[in-house]
């Protein structure tokens, strides 16, 4: 489930980070932020389409500062595919990578997964 995202610190407007999350108990749990998987245009087109659904607060329950400076909030439609190594202490996926967009599952029935 992606929830905003943050763009590049370069002149042109990129993609740098999808902030992700899961749904537990009707809450959208904060899972991390992922940096890595997609290429430079798909990139752009996904930072296209949060922007289309943008809002103004965070959608989840919460996010550690650092994430959350210059983050952009989007209202949590788009669900993509993200692997990682495990979760770590705090409840992070570790080591994320983007695998693709799921437009065959509802954004509400994302959940926590246990690692790969």
């Amino acid at each position: 489930m992606i929830g905003g995202y943050r763009g590049e610190t370069s002149a042109r407007p990129n993609l740098g980070s999808l902030l992700i999350g899961y749904y537990n108990h009707g809450k959208l749990i904060y899972a991390g932020s992922v940096g890595t998987g997609w290429s430079v245009r798909l990139g752009r087109s996904i930072m296209a389409s949060l922007q289309r659904i943008g809002k103004e607060t965070s959608p989840f329950v919460a996010v550690p500062r650092p994430y959350a400076k210059d983050a952009k909030w989007a209202k949590p439609h788009l669900v993509c595919e993200v692997d990682f190594t495990q979760w770590t202490r705090d409840d992070r996926a570790r080591r994320p990578a983007f695998k693709g967009l799921r437009e065959d599952k509802p954004a509400r029935s994302v959940r926590r997964e246990a690692a790969k």
